[in-house]
């Protein structure tokens, strides 16, 4: 059976990085801004109190420091050098530059590549995300399929979402 559509694309460590990043947006960046709102919730409460009981500003503001360095912390470093190891990780069992070509059909989609090749039915398929270069397929086993915005050919990128997701309400 001849494909419908396919995607092409080069994953590169900006790509990787950007596909990554946003996959950990919606689920630990969920999260981080949750705490993070807790640690200034908090330091607004120490910071009433030191200035109720007299503290000056001074001991206000040197609450503050050690609480945004564990908001950057968790919020900016801690995900981003989460995505460096994987990019490690995806770099030494693929190699960089890995090329991957993903094929769609009527029922399935099939990604082929280095060292990849890998049947995908749409029933598996649970959600989209976008980012800027990117559209992130994502499926019940925790996988995430990268597509290029810019590499479809055949159908469209909105005819093929439709295709995948037909008849279960996403």
């Amino acid at each position: 059976m001849d494909h419908l559509a396919e995607n092409r694309l080069v994953i590169t460590k900006p790509l990787f990085t950007e596909g990554m990043l946003r996959i950990s947006r919606d689920s630990y960046g969920a999260g981080a801004r949750k705490a993070a709102l807790a640690l200034i919730a908090i330091w607004v409460a120490v910071a009433a109190y030191t200035i109720r009981s007299g503290g000056g500003l001074i001991h206000t503001v040197a609450y503050l420091i050690p609480f945004g360095l564990i908001i950057l912390w968790s919020n900016v470093l801690l995900p981003r050098n989460q995505v460096k190891r994987m990019w490690k990780s995806q770099e030494m069992t693929h190699g960089p530059g890995a090329e991957r070509l993903t094929r769609f059909y009527e029922d399935r989609l099939v990604i082929t590549g280095t060292g990849v090749n890998k049947e995908i039915p749409y029933d598996q398929i649970l959600s989209v995300k976008y980012s800027r270069h990117l559209v992130i397929l994502l499926c019940e086993n925790k996988m995430g399929i990268l597509l290029a915005r810019d590499g479809f050919s055949g159908e469209t990128e909105e005819q093929l979402l439709r295709r995948i997701f037909a008849g279960r309400g996403n």
